[in-house]
């Protein structure tokens, strides 16, 4: 399953007690996709409210979403739960200690909590840098330093997705069919840069078939070969 969601790339600045062991081997996993739909000439008819075109790029990356009910285990070193922040989180690397494979994704805020995720005087909310692991079974953990504790609660909460990295090089272009009232068509355009520096853009476009067929925004040009309030005919004739 892949959900398309958005993440900043930020370390975590925490408080780590004691002596800091990271078990994970770090690697990049960042890469990149394009869209390109449709193809140059291809006649092609969508329905009202989506997409009749598509261009462009965006880097993407491995990523977990964790929700807020997931705790990790009890064991017999520690009367308390641990809670992940709910959020999502990149792949970072595998686990590299005592020959247990897995791919970690974070880091993550992992703080000491009781089984319903509230604090007492016992489990006080101390938060602590971790990763959250994936066996080659489909198991999860939580890495903290050199320990690990299994996910016990919440596992449904748990799923791979894929996350948007925040580029300033991100660029998707979109065109949505809004339907046609007589001769006035209207399509929704949307730009998606992910990228702070550079918001995204969204316009609702109008034209007049009484004066032409061919419509265009940018370098784009579609030829409308019918269209009605329900669905839309068309061919692309040049793209953004």
């Amino acid at each position: 399953m892949s959900v398309a969601v958005r993440i900043t790339l930020t370390s975590l600045v925490l408080l780590l007690a004691g002596c800091s062991i990271n078990p994970i081997n770090s690697e990049n996993y960042d890469s990149e996709t394009r869209f390109a739909f449709p193809m140059l000439g291809e006649e092609v008819t969508v329905q009202i409210g989506e997409t009749m075109v598509k261009g462009g790029a965006v880097k993407v990356i491995p990523s977990i979403e964790i929700g807020p009910e997931s705790r990790f285990s009890k064991s017999s070193l520690t009367s308390c739960a641990f809670s992940p922040r709910p959020g999502i989180y990149p792949k970072r690397g595998t686990y590299a200690l005592r020959d247990i494979k897995a791919e970690c994704y974070g880091p993550v805020a992992i703080r000491t909590t009781l089984s319903d995720g509230t604090v007492n005087w016992n489990c006080v909310g101390q938060v602590f840098a971790g990763y959250v692991c994936m066996s080659p079974a489909g198991n999860f953990f939580a890495a903290i330093d050199g320990m690990r504790w299994d996910l016990t609660q919440g596992k449904d909460q748990v799923q791979l997705v894929e996350g948007i990295v925040v580029d300033a090089n991100n660029l998707v272009q979109e065109i949505t069919y809004s339907g046609r009232t007589g001769d006035s068509l209207r399509l929704h355009y949307r730009e998606l840069r992910t990228s702070a520096s550079q918001p995204d853009v969204s316009k609702d476009l109008q034209f007049d078939l009484a004066s032409s067929s061919l419509v265009g925004f940018g370098n784009l040009r579609l030829e409308i070969l019918d269209a009605d309030n329900t669905q839309i005919r068309y061919r692309m004739v040049s793209g953004f």
